[in-house]
């Protein structure tokens, strides 16, 4: 284990000093002014807009947790681990203390390695989620017309394209089998309007034929206890998550953590899975990284002694953002993983299990000082049902 995380710890190392790094029809550096305008959410969106909804969010989740993506490809890379499916697979997978949306693509040997592979790509389009989330479902609505227009997005014997009011949903044909995807994304949205901004391109596969059509492999068989628990909630640009479900996943790796399970029915990104790996987007790090000021009581709790009285309210919640900022706060606050200011990229690889350890020792002297109430659960509202 040792060895595989100094392996780990290595590349993602090399790979953060050279962020981000351009493809060949990428702009070296986007022009100046705000992180993720319009033109860059469909640059980054391109090449998996046209995904299955239910593999779609399972990767706009994954990617804000960078490091576990790329632990879980060297996971399913081991000889060990690659023959595992199914049920086998899915108890493999619950000693790993990753994310449920990590989980749940590791199956998906394809997507995982499109993740892993550009590692600047997923980490920007998880820091796009996190910032805009809104605006990053609107920009998949409004590129799957666009496909549609053109003629690309169609329904197959792979998976069914519907209309729901303004929506655009796709789904598997068959919901027991899901077929990944691969399109040219310069040639199937027709007119790409922004020269500046071209879209993100990968590899297709060795029998591909470039065109605009979509292209389909082999299906990924479903495994049914590390899906179903999430689904796009379109009208209210909100993931639904089965709470149920995703504590089952979440809580099975370990349980010494003694994290609060979820308890609402918007998915919440959760700052434990990150692994120390800074927020880009100056909004997203000033709301999810804890601020290095603060009483010396509540400093105390953090480092992991005795609390001496109830700690501030300001320990216990976290303030409301209003309404017009859209993107879904955690209503219940985990400890802090570092009490320093923010890193650049990737500066805290290799010491993820200390960060954690850290924030173990806080959370529990919490715990013992001032037991918190969970929240109220919010009842999922919007169109669609969690299978």
């Amino acid at each position: 284990m040792h060895a595989r995380m100094i392996g780990i710890n290595a590349v993602l190392v090399a790979l953060s000093l050279a962020m981000p790094a351009p493809l060949s029809a990428q702009p070296a550096t986007p022009p100046a002014g705000p992180l993720f305008t319009a033109p860059r959410l469909d640059q980054l969106l391109a090449p998996v807009a046209l995904y299955p909804d239910d593999l779609l969010q399972q990767i706009l989740i994954a990617s804000t947790y960078p490091l576990e993506v790329v632990e879980a490809w060297r996971w399913r890379q081991s000889p060990e681990n690659a023959a595992f499916a199914g049920d086998a697979l899915a108890a493999a997978l619950a000693s790993q203390d990753w994310d449920p949306s990590v989980k749940a693509l590791v199956p998906f040997s394809g997507v995982l390695q499109m993740m892993n592979d550009r590692l600047d790509w997923m980490q920007q389009l998880g820091d796009a989620f996190l910032a805009h989330q809104g605006d990053v479902m609107d920009t998949i609505q409004r590129l799957r017309r666009e496909a549609r227009n053109a003629g690309t997005l169609v329904s197959t014997p792979q998976q069914v394209v519907s209309d729901e009011g303004q929506t655009i949903v796709v789904a598997p044909a068959n919901p027991a089998i899901l077929y990944p995807p691969y399109y040219d994304p310069t040639m199937a949205y027709g007119y790409w309007p922004d020269s500046g901004y071209p879209p993100y391109e990968f590899p297709p596969p060795q029998d591909y034929e470039v065109g605009p059509a979509l292209f389909f492999g082999l299906g990924v068989a479903i495994v049914p206890s590390l899906w179903g628990w999430d689904r796009f909630d379109w009208a209210r640009r909100r993931i639904h998550i089965d709470t149920d479900r995703y504590n089952r996943i979440d809580r099975a790796a370990d349980q010494r953590t003694h994290r609060p399970p979820a308890t609402n029915e918007t998915w919440q990104h959760d700052p434990y899975h990150r692994q120390g790996v800074a927020y880009r987007d100056p909004a997203a790090r000033a709301r999810l990284t804890p601020s290095p000021l603060g009483s010396p009581e509540q400093r105390r709790v953090y480092r992991g002694y005795e609390a001496q009285e109830e700690p501030p309210a300001a320990v216990r919640t976290q303030p409301v953002t209003p309404p017009q900022a859209r993107t879904q706060i955690p209503t219940v606050i985990r400890p802090p993983a570092v009490i320093r200011p923010s890193p650049q990229a990737f500066e805290y690889v290799g010491h993820g299990q200390n960060i954690r350890n850290e924030a173990i020792r806080g959370w529990q002297s919490l715990r013992s000082a001032a037991p918190m109430r969970a929240p109220a659960a919010v009842a999922p509202r919007g169109g669609g049902r969690v299978r």
